[in-house]
Parts: structure tokens; sequence; C-alpha cells
């Protein structure tokens, strides 16, 4: 299935979503997550805007609102995406 990465996330940005994606090692995850600042702790929302590292395009690091901390899902992976 095929999403709109921009749509993603704008909306990543606004709201709480859950993702669904498979894992490298073949296990789905579900995931709720945001980018929205105002739902992420404020040292947390630092660390996300310090990344040093160069952009990959084929993965996207969000806010694990139930782990506390940043993940990432790859595009590719992803099988389900959903307000909450």
């Amino acid at each position: 299935m095929d999403f709109d990465k921009e749509e993603v996330k704008s909306l990543l940005r606004e709201n709480k979503c859950s993702v669904t994606f498979e894992k490298v090692n073949g296990e789905i995850r579900k995931m709720l997550c945001t980018l929205n600042s105002s739902l992420i702790p404020k040292e947390e929302v630092e660390v996300g805007e310090k990344r040093t590292k160069v952009e990959n395009v084929d993965v996207l690091p969000v806010y694990d609102l139930e782990s506390n901390g940043w993940r990432s899902f790859r595009w590719n992976s992803l099988k389900e995406f959903e307000l909450v």
C-alpha cells in the first residue's frame, strides 16, 4: 500500500497517530506516535531537533508515545496509518 509521505508527516505534526509496520525481523508492530511538539516532552523535542544525522528519505523518525522515545519506521514497511 502506498502512503502520501507529506500527508502522513503533516498529520503526525498535528495529531497522535497509530502506525502499523513490519520490523526488519519480520515482526508486525503497532505504534502510537506523533511529531506534534506539544505532545512530546520538551527535552525530547530538543533531542529530535538536534539530530545531526543525514536524513534518510526511506525512514521516518517519530516519537513513540508509549515507549517515550524516538523510534522510526521504513516507508516501504508501513501497513496501516490512522488518526487516534
